[in-house]
């Protein structure tokens, strides 16, 4: 019983492993800008590499031309006040 008990907490322990998002790798300026033409062309929008290469440039705080884990983490979103 123990055993049955113990293969099913393994099982169980690699299926939510397996369901874990894979963890950000940073992210160089022709990476970022792949990504946002990618993201466009799925949703159908039109792709501006200027603004893609703006938002880079805003996102990337230590200015060395790679993303971050850190820097791609989105901000927390303001409330509005009422």
């Amino acid at each position: 019983m123990k055993r049955l008990f113990l293969l099913i907490v393994f099982l169980m322990a690699g299926v939510v492993a397996q369901a874990a998002p894979a963890p950000k790798a940073p992210l160089t300026l022709d990476a970022y800008l792949a990504k946002q033409k990618a993201n466009a062309e799925k949703k159908g929008t039109e792709y501006d590499e200027a603004k893609a290469k703006e938002a880079f440039a805003k996102k990337d705080l230590n200015k060395d031309g790679v993303l971050s884990v850190e820097e791609q983490t989105p901000a927390p979103k303001k409330e509005k006040a009422e």
